[in-house]
């Protein structure tokens, strides 16, 4: 018996309605076939989906993204500054997003692909350590759940300082 039945299923289920999401929503307003039909130049049709779908996903996944590692990395002891720049980006990512879509509605499964996708990346993220570069200049650096050195040497330090409290 397959033991990821449950989720195959969901996941099969969500594809056929954003599928079914980007059908019934065509650019322009206009059915998908008189948008082939048009005698425009390919890369014109190109570009335009490109702007209508592309562009709104790769918006919605940089403001979820952000999102959750502004929460991740103010949770570690982040300055201030750090925090409130990456809020920053996260709201004016989530803000470009929410224009496109007002100016495209056919971006809709784009936004809720973008997101989903962007939930899904942060969500195989296991911790965010404040690393230096340069001697002196710290940023955010990323622990993935997969890498299994990184989080045992993590797991480590916690456990050493918790027993030095």
């Amino acid at each position: 018996m397959n033991k990821h039945l449950g989720s195959n299923l969901l996941l099969s289920l969500a594809t056929a309605a954003l599928l079914y999401a980007v059908i019934v929503t065509p650019p322009g307003g206009i059915r998908w076939g008189m948008f082939v039909e048009e005698p425009s130049p390919l890369f014109r049709k190109a570009f335009y989906l490109i702007s209508s779908y592309l562009w709104p996903a790769a918006l919605a996944f940089l403001a979820t993204s952000l999102f959750q590692l502004q929460f991740r990395i103010a949770s570690t002891g982040a300055t201030k500054r750090t925090v409130f720049a990456i809020s920053v980006l996260a709201s004016g990512a989530m803000l470009l997003a929410l224009r496109a879509i007002s100016f495209a509605p056919n971006s809709g499964p784009s936004y809720v692909t973008g997101m989903a996708a962007g939930y899904t990346v942060m969500s195989r993220l296991y911790a965010v350590r404040m690393k230096e570069l340069l001697g002196h200049i710290r940023i955010p650096w990323p622990i993935w759940r997969g890498d299994r050195a990184a989080v045992e040497e993590l797991d480590r330090m916690m456990r050493m300082r918790a027993a030095q409290k």
